[in-house]
């Protein structure tokens, strides 16, 4: 499970998310969607912890990862394996 609780994250002094909570419960599968400047990339950032957060706080699994004191390691192993999709390729 993935909790989200107020968060807050800032660009220098111009606030990119303001308040965000979110709760996605284990096995759901969630999209992000908004405008363009709306803070999707910057919400994965924060999650990630490449960018601090100024408040709030993000609790993954019963753990909290925020604030992160160095950035989650993704890799590429840990993920099922998908082929790049073509004009051809059935959906």
């Amino acid at each position: 499970m993935l909790r989200i609780e107020n968060l807050n994250a800032y660009y220098d002094s111009i606030a990119a998310l303001k308040g965000v909570s979110i709760e996605v419960p284990r096995g759901e599968i969630v999209s992000i969607i908004g405008a363009n400047g709306a803070g999707k990339s910057t919400l994965l950032k924060a999650i990630s912890g490449l960018i601090k957060t100024q408040q709030g706080r993000i609790v993954y699994i019963m753990t909290m990862i925020s604030p992160v004191s160095r950035p989650i390691k993704l890799w590429p192993w840990a993920f099922p394996r998908y082929r790049k999709a073509d004009r051809y390729s059935p959906i």
